[in-house]
């Protein structure tokens, strides 16, 4: 009967060991979850940021693109003003080189009454006053 008692306890602790065992791996995987849960929400977190941050780079990399085409558009433009200035210059040299005489000094302007020539012909389009460009704000 000792006997059998003896292999009784064994097996009595044995089996409160093999509960122990269990309980423990069971707490192990039970953090273990835990654990993964809250790496997949880091995860999570860090591919929306990561998402957000993309989107927020497209729009200004449009936005940079945008004024990038409107700059090369105004660019051109001020190139062809250029173009346009440098030829009246050009035209305007051509006609200087017929000047009228030059007066004596000393003669005065009574003399010259109504035979001056006015500055510029044509029709004046514009008045004499500080103005801004439309589109330059110059």
């Amino acid at each position: 009967m000792k006997a059998t008692v003896f292999f009784d306890r064994e097996l009595v602790e044995k089996l409160n060991d093999e509960v122990s065992y269990q309980e423990s791996v069971k707490r192990e995987l039970a953090d273990k979850k835990e654990e993964l849960s809250q790496q997949r929400r880091i995860l999570a977190e860090v591919q929306d940021s990561v998402r957000k941050d993309g989107e927020k780079k497209k729009q200004l990399l449009a936005s940079l693109r945008q004024e990038k085409d409107g700059r090369v558009r105004a660019l051109k433009e001020l190139e062809q003003a250029a173009l346009r200035l440098q030829k009246m210059i050009e035209e305007m040299s051509r006609r200087g080189a017929g000047k009228p005489p030059e007066l004596p000094a000393g003669t005065g302007l009574d003399a010259m009454r109504g035979k001056l020539e006015w500055p510029v012909r044509g029709q004046v389009t514009g008045g004499f006053c500080k103005t801004k460009h439309p589109e330059f704000a110059t």
